[in-house]
């Protein structure tokens, strides 16, 4: 979906006042502001106590004016933090969003150069929206009248060439040469580094470096990229006319370009050559720093060269810069050294007195590796050495126990470290231990510790705060059960603290406790659309997958299946647009099922259809509790040619997923390597519930009236389909997922709602089909009878002669589940 309809779908809020509980309902189209007038809100209010619902427009004083106030001090904010640069890439985006059009008119190019720079500086994938918003502000420029600079389109083309849209790239610049805005050699190292990163792009990239060349002056930027380029390739021989090119223009050489050199010269010669190099390197007078090490380590290990990998490992131990814990624990992996060798290393042959620091990466190394008696061999050898351990080294102490959920241990240590006086505490201390707490299940310990800090002077980050919140999420070792309480007051704190904001995991965390109470508390659902909302409003967090998961079952648990929706909604849009958001809350049934059962409790039959067919799109395979809900649905909506459709199409070797005229499903397919479907997690969604049970009575399903029809439904659902826009394409499965779901008892819903609405008829062939597509069918006594005695009851002409073909038949393939009477 556009970009532009994405931000125009905003999210309702909730104003109280002492006489009115009103609920805002934002116009999911974008609100064109006029500059002279004030921007409008197309509102719904509903009085609770008189029942009346009346429209009011957005110029009324009652109600709207403390939101107005509201946002214009959130824009002043806004533009003060603009102009002091303090703003991260979502606040930039949803600041200008929400930024009144009155102060939006103030804004210059200056203004502009800012924003799109914030924007910049968020992390970029193939899946990011940093371009389409970049794009819109641009956009936005224009109609505003202002054109923007070479800094403005410096910006641009820095994502498009990290994007590797160098097309783009190079259209952009044509465009500033057509509009006369000065080119700079920012401006082109940007895209010629853009070209230098795949070989692919070798051509381009020699050919837009002599353009470079012909117009301006190459500097060390310039030449690190288009060595780096040859380097890939293996020209090594035009690398060495480049590097005298830079000795001849008096461009200093600095170590990362001599190490790009270097891991070409590895790449090209071997690690002999890389060797001998690193030798000239020394005699230059470079410092060799972890990436030097590196790039031999990694040469030696691609051609199974253990000693030489060793070796190399021991000189960068003399030269204290060993690699990272990360990269070394990749290194060995390629080259087949174990984790346990370098301990032995370290006594064998390193005869220098190893730095803290090459201890606490060692250290590091076997906690990632799980490698515990590592650890104890570098403790000892830390000791036999007298190297004292600094933060660092608790640290990683305490983080070990913490994974591992031993509180105690991490206390311990944590203890130690207080009591020596040396070495005080961090932050990332304390949220080692909170976390330790967290696995455990054990958090009595936590608001010392958090006197502690105060005692101490150790601020609080927002990482901490967010330790301490999944303290209180139960679990661990003694299975303790959430404590949404806590949650909520550490929520409070992090509120009322001015030095910290939350974050997504903030966020996520209270949803989660809240999805994990048990008693439906009135006033929960407001709670937690206020703490979803301000996400955005006020934090300008952007939601990510398991946002909108746990929020709808925290809804769920708070029986209001109003919010609930319009999280779900706000899910769909975002998730038609972003493949990782519809991974993140789309994974698996249990959401669905949550949302299904909570919309058939409130009687909503029809919302209930469009999430069984949202879902087959969205590519999960339903569960016998979605098939029930779905079936009860449609006899709720008296929709009989949907059930037998979903049905029988659940028999068949394909699960189609197009509507049809009558509401039945047709065309498409679920994704073929959708995961088997697990039963779901939420107590709520379960057939022990008393809304959606396989109640095999007659009385159980819902009276009906005879004006209701398939078509209200096939409307309101081929409706939502069509304002969804949703494009995932999913290859049809190759497997009926009946032969998993179509339980006998299932069946026996099924064939009840049949029954009811005169389709005695169909029982007979639909039975055939599923004994013969669902290799586990099989009918007992007790459900035979059960059907026999309800055909027979049943006002249907037909109703005995069915029975009669269906005793038949059991007599036949299930001769055991015979009646007696």
């Amino acid at each position: 979906m556009a970009l532009k309809n994405i931000a125009a779908y905003q999210d309702r809020f909730i104003i109280d006042n002492h006489k009115t509980n009103a609920i805002f309902e934002t116009s999911k189209r974008s609100v064109q502001a006029n500059e002279n007038t004030k921007r409008t809100y197309k509102t719904k209010i509903t009085d609770k106590r008189s029942n009346k619902t009346w429209k009011q427009g957005g110029n009324t004083k009652r109600g709207l004016k403390p939101r107005y106030k509201d946002l214009k001090a959130r824009g002043e904010k806004f533009i003060l933090d603009l102009q002091e640069f303090k703003l991260a890439a979502n606040n930039a985006w949803y600041g200008y969003r929400n930024l009144h059009q009155e102060l939006r008119s103030k804004l210059g190019i200056k203004d502009f150069n800012k924003i799109l720079k914030a924007l910049r500086t968020e992390n970029m994938d193939k899946n990011s929206l940093t371009l389409q918003r970049m794009q819109y502000i641009f956009t936005e420029m224009l109609t505003m009248g202002i054109e923007p600079s070479q800094e403005s389109y410096n910006e641009l083309i820095f994502v498009h060439a990290s994007l590797m849209n160098m097309n783009q790239a190079r259209s952009i610049i044509e465009e500033m040469v057509i509009k006369n805005v000065p080119l700079d050699l920012t401006i082109y190292n940007t895209v010629l580094f853009g070209y230098s990163k795949s070989v692919s792009f070798i051509d381009d990239t020699r050919e837009f470096w002599n353009d470079l060349k012909a117009k301006f002056q190459p500097d060390l930027i310039s030449y690190s990229s288009i060595i780096g380029a040859e380097c890939r390739v293996g020209n090594m021989e035009r690398v060495k006319e480049l590097l005298d090119e830079m000795g001849d223009a008096n461009i200093k050489i600095d170590i990362s370009l001599r190490n790009c050199v270097l891991k070409g010269i590895a790449h090209t010669y071997g690690y002999k050559m890389a060797k001998k190099d690193v030798g000239l390197m020394k005699s230059e007078g470079y410092e060799l720093d972890s990436h030097s090490f590196t790039i031999l380590a990694e040469q030696a290990s691609v051609e199974n060269d253990v000693e030489a990998v060793i070796s190399t490992f021991v000189e960068a131990i003399k030269y204290d810069v060993l690699p990272n814990s990360a990269t070394l624990a990749s290194i060995c992996k390629k080259s087949g050294i174990g984790i346990q060798k370098i301990a032995g290393m370290i006594k064998d042959k390193v005869d220098v007195k190893p730095s803290i620091r090459t201890y606490n990466t060692l250290l590091d190394l076997f906690k990632r590796n799980n490698q515990f008696s590592g650890i104890q061999d570098i403790l000892k050898h830390m000791k036999a050495a007298d190297t004292k351990p600094n933060i660092q080294t608790y640290g990683i102490l305490i983080d070990i126990h913490s994974k591992a959920g031993n509180v105690d241990e991490a206390l311990e240590i944590y203890q130690e470290m207080v009591d020596g006086g040396d070495i005080m505490p961090d932050q990332h201390i304390y949220s080692n231990i909170f976390e330790a707490m967290a696995r455990s299940g054990d958090n009595s310990q936590s608001e010392r510790l958090v006197a502690d800090m105060e005692r101490l002077g150790v601020e609080a980050n927002i990482v901490v705060y967010n330790s301490l919140m999944t303290t209180y999420m139960g679990g661990g070792k003694g299975k303790r059960k959430p404590n949404l309480h806590g949650c909520k007051a550490v929520m409070q704190r992090i509120v009322a603290d001015p030095r910290v904001t939350p974050d997504i995991r903030t966020y996520n965390t209270l949803f989660s406790a809240y999805a994990s109470n048990n008693m439906a508390i009135p006033g929960y659902a407001r709670q937690i659309w206020k703490w979803y909302s301000e996400m955005r409003t006020k934090y300008h967090i952007q939601r990510d997958g398991f946002t909108y998961n746990l929020a709808i079952k925290a809804f769920h648990k708070a029986r209001d299946w109003r919010f609930a929706w319009s999280v779900y909604e706000n899910a769909v849009v975002v998730s038609s647009a972003n493949p990782k958001v519809m991974r993140e809350c789309f994974d698996g049934p249990d959401m669905i099922v949550s949302l299904m059962e909570l919309c058939l409790s409130q009687q909503q039959p029809s919302r209930v259809m469009q999430l069984w067919y949202d879902s087959r799109r969205f590519g999960i395979r339903p569960n016998s509790e979605m098939v029930v809900m779905m079936l009860h649905a449609c006899s709720r909506n008296g929709a009989i040619s949907a059930a037998k459709a979903n049905i029988g199409d659940m028999m068949a070797p394909k699960i189609l997923i197009g509507l049809e005229d009558d509401g039945t499903l047709n065309g498409g397919g679920i994704d073929a390597e959708a995961k088997t479907t697990k039963g779901s997690e939420d107590n709520g969604g379960s057939l022990a519930d008393p809304m959606i049970r396989l109640d095999l009575s007659m009385a159980s399903l819902p009276s009906l009236s005879s004006d209701r029809s398939d078509n209200s439904l096939t409307n309101n659902v081929a409706g939502a389909e069509q304002q969804q826009e949703d494009k995932m394409d999913f290859s049809a499965s190759k497997e009926a997922v009946g032969a998993s779901i179509l339980t006998p008892q299932l069946m026996m819903v099924y064939f009840t709602i049949l029954i009811k609405f005169g389709h005695a008829r169909d029982l007979i062939p639909t039975l055939r089909k599923w004994i013969e597509g669902v290799p586990q069918a099989k009918l007992n006594e007790p459900i035979v009878k059960y059907l026999i005695d309800t055909l027979k009851s049943t006002d249907q002409p037909e109703g005995d002669i069915v029975a009669q073909d269906l005793l038949q038949l059991v007599e036949t393939q299930f001769p055991e589940a015979v009646p007696l009477h």
